[in-house]
């Protein structure tokens, strides 16, 4: 490659920076404005929607008065570990991108090119590279916000794509969370009794049955969920609450405990 007849260039500086506090007072920062890094992996602007997104639903509950302010604390909790790990990672891959020696050489001008799309059509790899760049495996375990286990499903985990059989007929668990959101968040039951959680404010949570039968069975046990379970679903479609047994007073502790509603 040669440049010739070069009438104009400039040179690229790369920005690595993160505020220290993700909200300061009534200030909220997202996005650019919270975390600058190389643009190596493209993995900017779908971590600064996820921003965006981790705090919409949050200011939305505090300003209607549903929630207390102190809920907005969990914006920084929860997005501020992701920041730092996407820093780390994009400085890392950058470095590799430029630095020098035959070895750093022979992969960006042979590895990469000719041998990397073949072991791209592995099938394994390929769901591998597809999790990593669209942040589906991010999660928020350790926030104060998720609570419990059940089978190998986590809370604080993204609430995991499966395929339902509903009047014998197949329907994406997404779709079912499109149709049923009528309030802020969602509460899948699957082999366990509604019971006292029919009397929870239905403005606020959306009871939805899961329909029992052994086709469902197989594709949630591959998925990892238990033979039965309640789940809260949040807006972002991340796991808040998750249990094997269905108890209203422990799930309303949790929720007026982590995420401070009022009165509910």
């Amino acid at each position: 490659m040669e440049f010739y007849d070069t009438q104009w260039y400039s040179t690229y500086k790369l920005h690595h920076k993160k505020v220290t506090h993700f909200n300061k007072g009534n200030i909220f920062f997202a996005g650019d404005a919270a975390h600058v890094h190389s643009p190596a992996g493209g993995q900017g602007m779908n971590t600064g929607l996820q921003d965006a997104y981790n705090l919409a639903w949050k200011l939305s509950l505090v300003s209607k008065g549903i929630a207390g302010k102190i809920l907005l604390d969990s914006y920084h909790e929860e997005r501020n570990p992701i920041a730092e790990d996407l820093l780390k990672s994009t400085d890392r891959m950058f470095g590799y991108m430029i630095k020098g020696g035959f070895f750093y050489g022979f992969m960006r001008l042979f590895f990469v090119p000719f041998v990397l799309p073949i072991v791209g059509r592995v099938a394994s790899l390929r769901k591998k590279l597809f999790l990593l760049v669209s942040q589906t495996t991010l999660h928020y375990i350790h926030s104060s916000l998720s609570k419990g286990k059940a089978g190998t499903i986590r809370a604080g985990k993204r609430f995991p794509y499966f395929v339902l059989f509903e009047n014998a007929e197949e329907v994406s668990v997404y779709d079912l969370i499109r149709r049923e959101s009528k309030s802020t968040f969602l509460i899948f039951l699957y082999k366990l009794p509604v019971g006292d959680f029919s009397e929870i404010d239905k403005n606020l949570f959306q009871i939805v049955e899961i329909p029992a039968s052994s086709a469902n069975d197989q594709t949630l046990k591959g998925v990892g969920f238990p033979k039965s379970f309640i789940t809260m679903v949040r807006p972002d479609n991340y796991i808040g609450y998750i249990s094997e047994k269905s108890d209203i007073n422990e799930f309303k502790q949790f929720v007026k405990t982590s995420y401070h509603l009022n009165g509910k």
